[in-house]
């Protein structure tokens, strides 16, 4: 005999009353970006009012892909969870953490891409990790819409070190050549890169790079959150 498992909450833990993934306290804590956002990256400014427009930082660099948008703050609730599938392969998670973004809007609508793909690591960082948590997400996500989901349309093929003491332009540079892709399979496409966190977008934008440079018609970024300050 089977006993069912209750539903638990995948934000606090908490027992839950019916069958959902999030109780309506760490639902009601889930905080969209949205408002007046950077036309390229997306990044919410300060005012709520005024036309969108382009950020400084987006214009002060070279961005390789078109347009990127989130769906959630990198805080609470969604960090938590984000932080169970990064360093404990919470499978469970990840199919939670998937159900609750929404489909982006008419800027990253994924009608208009071809294909989806995601963040890749390399072996060494991949053995260590035993699993890559941008992929789990990103293969939930392109199910979810109904997207053709190639993993293996990148490569990373130089080791970066970590980022988290870097400024976002040292980003940026830190990520320079990491990636390829392969223009046999990508020249023409619109490509769709799904991934877990955007923070300055240097890794977005190295592996939009790298998408171009193949003949990449046209690249979007979506993530399931980005970090306040960028």
């Amino acid at each position: 005999m089977r006993l069912a498992v209750p539903p638990l909450c995948h934000g606090c833990g908490k027992l839950l009353a019916e069958e959902d993934v999030l109780c309506p306290k760490c639902r009601s804590m889930l905080r969209r970006v949205e408002g007046i956002l950077c036309v390229r990256c997306g990044k919410p400014f300060a005012s709520p009012e005024g036309p969108e427009h382009t950020c400084a930082f987006c214009m002060e660099n070279t961005i390789y892909f078109e347009t990127a948008r989130s769906a959630f703050f990198y805080e609470d609730v969604v960090m938590n969870m984000i932080k169970m599938v990064k360093f404990q392969n919470r499978y469970a998670t990840v199919r939670a953490l998937v159900s609750i973004v929404p489909r982006p809007g008419q800027a990253l609508d994924p009608s208009g891409y071809d294909v989806a793909t995601s963040v890749p690591m390399t072996n060494v960082r991949l053995r260590k990790r035993m699993a890559n948590p941008g992929h789990m997400i990103a293969k939930g996500l392109a199910a979810k819409w109904g997207m053709p989901y190639e993993p293996d349309l990148l490569d990373k093929v130089k080791e970066t070190p970590l980022q988290r003491t870097l400024t976002a332009v040292e980003r940026l540079k830190n990520m320079e050549g990491a990636f390829r892709s392969d223009p046999a399979r990508t020249r023409g496409r619109a490509v769709l890169l799904l991934d877990d966190i955007y923070t300055t977008g240097a890794t977005a934008n190295a592996c939009a790079r790298a998408l171009k440079r193949a003949g990449a018609h046209t690249v979007g970024v979506y993530t399931v959150a980005r970090t306040a300050d960028r």
